[in-house]
């Protein structure tokens, strides 16, 4: 969760697994406030970029050549995840995965390393 006004922070929520032989798991959070970390005053959102602005400093703000750069990078990204896609293999629980992750495999002269073989 990212928290914009009026506190700003950002909290993350895990699942988590209980310490011990079981497989329980428990909801835990990770969390930063800037109210909590900072003291004083906390500038408006937009104020310090303002403020950089009236002073001539561009150094937060992006140059065309790197914003144009940046679409060549991440358009190649784009077009791949618009493209019509495979299903996701799925497996039964307690292997070590799809069958097509061997053939995978296979197909590249090598074979998974069986860390424990009580599951084959």
């Amino acid at each position: 969760v990212v928290q914009i006004q009026p506190a700003e922070g950002i909290q993350l929520h895990f699942h988590t697994k209980v310490p011990g032989a079981g497989m329980r798991l428990r909801l835990t959070d990770l969390e930063f406030s800037y109210s909590r970390e900072f003291a004083g005053r906390i500038p408006e959102a937009y104020e310090p970029l303002l403020l950089d602005v009236m002073q001539g400093d561009a150094s937060l703000f992006a140059r065309a050549d790197e914003v144009e750069q940046s679409w060549k990078v991440i358009d190649p990204f784009v077009r791949e995840w618009a493209a019509p896609r495979q299903p996701v293999p799925v497996y039964e629980p307690g292997n070590w995965g799809p069958h097509e992750s061997d053939a995978w495999m296979a197909a590249q002269g090598r074979t998974w390393f069986d860390q424990c073989p009580v599951l084959t």
